[in-house]
């Protein structure tokens, strides 16, 4: 309720240049729920999925067209193409990132990947378990 209120009246004084002042008369939502269910969960998330659609209309953009999504896929499949390999190719930031993920997950690259071994279903494994009722008379 607090962060609603601050949006609402905003902070007495300081510049608009001041990080910390807040101008008030801003919109914000507050929702309540007796408990959180799959079904008010599911609720909340269409009701967001909705919001983004209603903005999209007003503003005649495809709100689920999402160029930054599939550019994103694109750099994340030549990221992880060369995850095991030192490139100076990417920005610092992606770098560093890269040798975090290496010293926590060491040879779980791309390039020694594998397969788990699947085994072989035993006869017994088709059997089924537990006690057997004797058929009545």
């Amino acid at each position: 309720m607090a962060q609603a209120n601050a949006f609402m009246e905003g902070s007495q004084g300081g510049s608009d240049l001041d990080p910390y002042s807040c101008p008030g008369n801003r919109p914000s939502s507050t929702l309540l729920l007796d408990e959180l269910t799959p079904r008010n969960l599911g609720a909340l998330i269409a009701l967001y999925e909705h919001k983004v659609f209603v903005q999209g209309v007003i503003w005649n953009i495809n709100s689920f067209d999402q160029w930054g999504v599939q550019l994103g896929k694109r750099i994340a499949g030549e990221i992880s193409s060369r995850i095991d390999e030192h490139s100076q190719d990417f920005d610092g930031s992606t770098q560093g990132l890269l040798e975090l993920v290496r010293a926590h997950f060491p040879g779980h690259g791309t390039a020694t990947r594998e397969a788990p071994p699947q085994e072989a279903p035993t006869p017994d494994a088709a059997k089924p378990r537990g006690k057997r009722r004797k058929a009545s008379s």
